[in-house]
């Protein structure tokens, strides 16, 4: 079983609940077979239970027991965690800490705000890393060889008019960045 395969069951559960094999299998494009296999791995290793015979499958508590082995050992100083906060309060804006993952960007802490109209993400999303303000206000931190080595990397796609569309076009957007001075603090 892959990762992949891991994710695209849990996201499925996440944004439709419960499902049977048969339904994980229509929803993800998937033959039955490998529906079946990858739910019987993650059920097998703890990470799913079924609700009720064939009533489909959930993901179990052990996500949140692995979720908090990993949240002791987080890596955010407390400063940070609380600049994010502070932050959001004053400026009313949501306010987050994203990283590189190779060709992603991944939200590692993130304060939302409480306005009716505001940018939603969650700690853990990851987003495209070419394809955001807060991607490219990570890649403007990159030096021209790994920026280069990255874009290599990268299957770019149109996702707004912003977008860069090839690996040309990004260098350009991060010029257009540092002039409307979209913030980055190194921590």
């Amino acid at each position: 079983m892959s990762m992949k395969r891991a994710e695209d069951v849990l996201d499925l559960l996440e944004y439709l609940g419960y499902r049977g094999v048969p339904g994980i299998a229509r929803d993800l494009g998937w033959p039955r077979s490998s529906a079946y296999r990858t739910i019987n791995t993650l059920e097998q290793r703890g990470y799913l239970y079924e609700t009720r015979t064939r009533g489909g499958y959930y993901p179990s508590p052990r996500w949140i027991a692995l979720a908090d082995q990993f949240a002791e050992g987080f890596a955010l100083p407390k400063f940070a965690q609380d600049l994010t906060r502070t932050s959001m309060e004053r400026s009313g804006e949501t306010v987050s800490i994203v990283a590189p993952a190779g060709p992603w960007a991944i939200f590692v802490l993130v304060s939302e705000s409480s306005a009716p109209i505001r940018y939603f993400t969650k700690a853990g999303h990851r987003i495209p890393i070419h394809a955001s303000a807060s991607g490219r206000a990570l890649l403007q931190q990159y030096d021209k060889t790994e920026l280069r080595a990255l874009l290599s990397r990268i299957t770019f796609e149109t996702y707004g008019i912003t977008t860069p569309t090839d690996a040309d076009a990004v260098p350009y957007s991060l010029r257009s960045n540092r002039e409307r001075s979209v913030a980055t603090i190194s921590i």
